[in-house]
């Protein structure tokens, strides 16, 4: 009976145990939905974020993705056992295509399992900046302005942004930011005289990033109408004034440079006038000036740069000469001599009336008559040629005798000679004078030049191309350049200081008369190539050679 109790009792502790084992229930886990950030240029090797679950009974847990939609369509996520969130190895995001994705995350404890849904946040990435598809060289004309459109800049951008043009610090230019379309500011002006090109920065930007370039333009030539110096030009000319001299010259400018040609309108005062294409204005043949006619003249002056004519106004003022009134001539030699001229003293007076010297235009020929003193020459302003030749000159004015052609002043004292304002001459004889300088600059018509038995010490021809005879002998000429004047015939530089003497004019076959002999420190000539000088009518010193190229010069 006692072993039949102690069955019982154990068969009861058995039964006992066996039900509180049977009380204690397994709870599933816990998982609430989460979201991670994952910039779109990830890899598949970095973690986009931890899933993370709770577990009442502590039990180690375990992660995978659950495709719930489409099964077909793989998944482009992975997660590890312990909730480490990945990009799926071949797959990449992409902001513009997705900017999240939800997926469905399952936790297991081993007997239970619970799920919840991840998002993934994709984050953008400007991965390039823009690239600069129009970036010029652009052109514009010099007469531009604001509203117009020198160029516009066009860039693209891989990431698809808005992109915005700004440019570098510019004085002239400017930008609209949104169409890149560059134009002048509203103060600026182009000319193509002063600068012809500019160089800016242009800047293109999508946000975050910023891409530079230079940008090129050029600026061409627009023809501009010429300009007045002064729209109303004044001149003042005696009533007597020659025919043939110049009252005024009217001056114009023009922006391009461009030459320049003067012409009378059909304004112009009855014909009265001529005008010179460089603006000089004089008396029409057989025209004459009268005081007590008209005090003034309005002569109306175009000037054209070959594309534009603008119109100006010249005002001459005409004053008054008191006729019959005498020329001072205060050298008594000189006042016979012209007394004695009937040509010029038409009423056969004693004395030389101004009207009679504004009327004679011939010559004047008063050699060897002891003449100290021209004063009164200036009064013959129409006076072709003039010969004082041996007289006791020192000096004299012949600056108002522009019509001049022939000046011969051999053997006088004369120190100093300005023939500046005689343009006309084409022949000019100061044989055996005290010259130390002359200048011929301006007497481009000379084809006769004597200046032998002075004291030059340089003489400048260069300008004088049409020189066919030059006399420079017996000076002290160091140095003689003849390489520019091409119609040379005859050339006399014997007896001077001459080391260096170029004669390579190009026309050494027509120069029949030379002598350069007497030049002890001359030791080479040059000559033109191909030329060999012949044994007459050419003389130098033994020891200068003729050469076609001198070392020293």
């Amino acid at each position: 009976m006692k072993n039949y109790f102690k069955v019982i009792t154990m068969l009861s502790l058995l039964i006992i145990f066996a039900c509180s084992k049977d009380e204690v229930l397994n709870t599933a886990p816990e998982i609430e939905a989460q979201s991670f950030n994952a910039l779109e240029d990830i890899t598949s090797s970095s973690i986009i974020g931890k899933v993370t679950a709770t577990d009442a009974e502590s039990t180690e847990l375990s992660y995978s993705i659950v495709q719930l939609a489409k099964p077909e369509t793989p998944l482009i996520f992975e997660i590890s056992s312990n909730g480490d969130l990945k990009l799926a190895a071949g797959f990449s995001l992409d902001y513009k295509t997705a900017t999240s994705h939800l997926i469905t995350v399952e936790v297991s404890d081993g007997e239970s399992t619970a799920s919840a849904t991840v998002t993934i946040n994709v984050v953008y990435v400007n991965s390039e900046g823009p690239v600069f598809t129009q970036s010029g060289p652009f052109t514009v004309e010099e007469d531009a302005n604001e509203t117009t459109i020198i160029g516009t800049m066009s860039a693209t951008d891989a990431d698809g942004d808005t992109l915005n043009f700004l440019i570098s610090s510019s004085s002239l230019f400017k930008i609209d930011t949104n169409s890149g379309a560059i134009s002048l500011k509203s103060t600026s002006n182009l000319d193509f005289e002063t600068k012809t090109q500019y160089n800016i920065q242009i800047t293109a930007f999508d946000g975050l990033n910023n891409v530079s370039t230079p940008v090129i333009i050029n600026v061409t030539n627009v023809n501009e109408a010429p300009v007045f110096v002064e729209t109303t030009q004044s001149f003042t000319a005696a009533e007597d004034i020659a025919a043939s001299s110049v009252i005024g010259t009217v001056e114009a400018t023009d922006p391009d440079n461009n030459g320049l040609n003067f012409s009378l309108t059909a304004a112009n005062n009855s014909d009265m006038f001529t005008i010179s294409n460089s603006g000089e204005i004089s008396l029409a043949p057989g025209k004459t000036l009268d005081y007590e006619t008209a005090t003034s003249h309005s002569i109306s002056v175009a000037v054209s740069d070959g594309g534009f004519s603008v119109t100006g106004i010249v005002i001459l003022t005409v004053t008054d000469v008191a006729e019959g009134v005498s020329v001072n001539i205060p050298d008594a030699h000189f006042k016979a001599a012209l007394v004695a001229n009937t040509a010029i003293n038409t009423n056969n007076d004693s004395e030389i009336q101004l009207t009679e010297a504004v009327a004679f235009s011939g010559s004047i020929y008063v050699r060897n008559k002891g003449i100290s003193d021209l004063t009164g020459i200036e009064a013959f302003v129409n006076l072709t040629t003039l010969n004082c030749d041996n007289n006791n000159l020192t000096s004299f004015d012949i600056s108002k005798n522009t019509n001049l052609t022939g000046l011969k002043c051999d053997g006088n004292g004369l120190t100093s000679l300005d023939v500046s304002n005689n343009t006309l001459l084409t022949e000019l004889r100061v044989y055996q004078n005290n010259l130390t300088s002359i200048d011929i600059s301006k007497n481009t018509a000379l084809s006769t030049l004597s200046v032998s038995d002075n004291n030059l010490t340089s003489l400048d021809i260069s300008n004088n191309t049409a020189l066919s005879i030059l006399y420079c002998a017996i000076n002290n000429l160091t140095s003689l350049d003849v390489s520019n004047n091409t119609a040379l015939t005859r050339l006399r530089c014997f007896d001077n200081n001459l080391t260096s003497l170029d004669i390579s004019n190009g026309n050494n076959t027509n120069i029949w008369d030379f002598m350069a002999d007497i030049n002890t420190g001359l030791t080479c000539i040059k000559i033109d190539a191909g030329f060999t000088p012949p044994n007459t009518g050419w003389i130098k010193d033994a020891g200068a050679s003729y050469n076609t190229t001198c070392p020293s010069y």
